[in-house]
């Protein structure tokens, strides 16, 4: 007879820092917007003054632009830095509790998972570097980002004093996102595009059906990466044990995944605490 873990986590618990957190992102997005229109015009008035300067001299190069001298846009530059640096330590913080108390919650035969040597400090600083190599590698590193977190959680979560190792792989997750989700939503861009250029601007009807289409589709292969992503996740070592997410069919937890999916974009968000908490208890 198999033994499987329960949890008793409440919505309550997390729908605050859940709504926290969307509420940040959307705040951030906001201002991030506004801070890069801003820097875009110091940047053109810059380059204006420059050539202006050029033209005066006689062509030398004059780096004396008053949109540069006055720090503007050095001083904007390292305050957008400054607030992601921020954004990271509030995303993070809240997704580092909202996993412990996540796990926490996991019990079996009456004994709780241990989540006692999490810390966030250490993880914030992991955080960092990991941050750092998925920028510089032009966020090919994501996946490989992904499977460190994943890593450290298990690393630092015991039960009965003994604890879990992440088996997952990061080239897996990789090869999966692009050929099942990156190359796919391409393709619906490509077919997009040619198909608009074939409609007559009169079939306003057709055209809005297809793009309900083009949509239903993007929300299945969202489904299906989010499928892939759970039966990925639930690959831990234990005791010498192998826990794994085969018994979760595809097709099942797919369109388990798009109704969330649905639910939480009608929602606004709104919806995202009790989306974590039905994946938790699907899993």
């Amino acid at each position: 007879m198999k033994n499987y873990f329960t949890s008793d986590l409440k919505g309550s618990k997390i729908f605050f820092p859940i709504f926290l957190l969307l509420l940040f992102v959307m705040g951030y997005s906001v201002v991030n917007a506004i801070s890069s229109l801003e820097m875009r015009e110091l940047s053109e008035q810059g380059m204006e003054s420059i050539w202006t300067s050029n033209a005066i001299q006689g062509g030398d190069s004059i780096w004396a632009a008053n949109a540069i001298i006055d720090g503007s846009y050095f001083i904007r530059l390292l305050s957008m830095i400054g607030f992601g640096i921020l954004y990271m330590l509030v995303v993070y913080g809240l997704q580092f509790f909202i996993v412990k108390f996540t796990l926490g919650s996991l019990q079996l035969k009456g004994e709780r998972v241990d989540t006692s040597e999490m810390k966030f400090g250490p993880f914030f600083v992991r955080v960092l570097g990991w941050t750092a190599l998925t920028i510089v590698t032009c966020f090919i590193y994501s996946p490989w980002f992904t499977t460190n977190i994943i890593r450290y959680f298990a690393k630092h979560t015991s039960f009965k004093d003994k604890n879990f190792n992440f088996k997952g792989s990061g080239s897996a997750l990789f090869g999966f996102i692009v050929l099942c989700y990156i190359l796919p939503l391409f393709a619906i861009i490509i077919i997009a595009a040619i198909f608009t250029t074939i409609i007559p601007p009169t079939a306003v009807g057709f055209a809005g059906l297809f793009a309900l289409v083009m949509l239903f589709v993007i929300f299945l292969l969202t489904s299906l990466l989010s499928a892939f992503l759970i039966r990925w996740m639930v690959d831990f070592e234990y005791d010498g044990k192998h826990i794994t997410g085969t018994e979760m069919r595809y097709g099942k937890t797919m369109w388990f995944m798009f109704g969330q999916v649905m639910l939480t974009s009608i929602t606004f968000g709104l919806y995202a605490p009790a989306f974590c908490l039905r994946t938790v208890r699907f899993g």
